[in-house]
């Protein structure tokens, strides 16, 4: 997520090599979903998602593709 930390809004850049199937959350510090920015087919390509304003807090953006899960912390001042 950039910036980072974030004062305002956030986005996320995503690049995918082939279309398919993305999800892409943000999770509170217990694990639990905040929101869901992207679930469904995505196309080939870069992908900018801006995630909607959050309250103060420390949270963690998760990526799954194709059972492949990668997370980054995102703090919110």
């Amino acid at each position: 997520p950039f910036p980072n930390p974030a004062s305002g809004r956030s986005t996320i850049a995503l690049d995918r090599a082939g279309a398919g199937w993305t999800r892409l959350d943000v999770l509170d510090v217990s694990g639990r979903r905040v929101t869901t920015l992207v679930s469904g087919e995505l196309d080939a390509g870069r992908h900018e998602i801006r995630i909607p304003p959050l309250a103060t807090g420390v949270y963690f953006v998760r990526l799954n593709v194709a059972g492949t899960q990668a997370a980054e912390k995102l703090v919110v001042p």
